[in-house]
């Protein structure tokens, strides 16, 4: 559907290695240069990646690899290849994004890390829901669910991709149990694992018809995802919002987030997500009586890159 979880554990690791940096002398001499380096490129990648500056962030994340791999710091190279597979999951070359994926899996799971392993796999599962190979993706949550066995608290990611997994088969009532104890795992602090599991519901209440509680969870992903400054979830978020209104006969109010969504589509130069949206756009400011004639030169004029700030600069 959408997403993948990296910033919180990027932080998380670099708390680990500025702990170590707070010690003494002799720590922080022994934390090798390439590794306090290694991090910093993944830090700048997953700021790229939260823009939708795809080939920027894969830079960055390849350089970390690198880094990372001199100084043989295991933890690091898995978690970079995690992140290169989720880039790669996000511009579709689904089997760049799988390969790197299953390496990152094993090396977390040499290194006993399944948390690690879990994330890794969790988004293999991820990647392959998205182009509807429903029956591998439920190969990649079988071995997950094997891992997952022995964890004291759920783990949200795999019970999120479950949900998901479900809802695309049509099976809503346990679509909807599995993404609700999702959603009751997540700490709301983890920006990006509650904008996708709300994001995901907000989907289920829209396909049975109850658009107040597809309303409220779309809200719910697009505070998180403004909040992270998350550019490639927060036009999906809004326009989500706008299709629930606009399938209540509200036109108005769907033109206002289909407009908003559309700009950071350009913005972003997303260019199949605006012409996905456009022809909506058009339809619905029709129907309100509307005049969208600034929104589309906007449009135009940030997709081919001429805007004063591209968050990709």
């Amino acid at each position: 559907m959408k997403r993948h979880t990296t910033l919180r554990i990027v932080i998380g690791f670099y708390a680990l290695l500025l702990s170590a940096c707070a010690g003494a002398d002799t720590v922080k001499n022994t934390l090798p240069p390439d590794s306090v380096a290694g991090m910093n490129e993944l830090i700048k990648g997953n700021d790229r990646y939260q823009r939708g500056c795809y080939p920027q962030a894969l830079e960055h994340f390849f350089k970390a690899l690198e880094r990372f791999a001199a100084s043989d710091h295991m933890a690091g190279s898995a978690m970079s290849m995690n992140n290169i597979g989720n880039v790669y999951r996000a511009v579709s070359d689904l089997d760049s994004a799988l390969l790197f994926y299953e390496e990152a899996y094993i090396s977390y799971m040499d290194l006993k890390n399944n948390d690690g392993a879990l994330q890794s796999l969790s988004n293999k599962a991820a990647a392959l829901i998205d182009v509807n190979r429903l029956e591998d993706a439920d190969h990649e949550l079988a071995r997950s669910e094997k891992i997952a066995a022995g964890n004291r608290k759920p783990f949200g990611p795999l019970l999120r991709n479950q949900g998901v997994l479900l809802l695309k088969k049509g099976d809503f009532p346990r679509a909807q149990s599995l993404l609700d104890t999702a959603l009751k795992n997540t700490e709301p602090h983890n920006l990006p694992e509650f904008a996708s599991v709300n994001f995901a519901l907000g989907t289920l209440m829209a396909k049975t018809d109850r658009p107040d509680e597809a309303i409220r969870h779309f809200e719910a992903a697009l505070s998180a995802d403004q909040s992270s400054s998350y550019y490639r979830g927060t036009p999906d978020d809004l326009a989500a919002i706008g299709s629930v209104h606009y399938s209540r006969g509200n036109a108005k109010q769907a033109v206002g987030f289909f407009k908003r969504a559309a700009k950071i589509y350009a913005l972003i130069r997303n260019k199949p997500k605006i012409d996905a949206l456009w022809d909506l756009l058009v339809e619905a400011s029709q129907k309100a009586g509307m005049n969208i004639d600034l929104t589309e030169f906007f449009v135009e004029r940030w997709t081919r890159g001429e805007a004063s700030e591209i968050p990709c600069r």
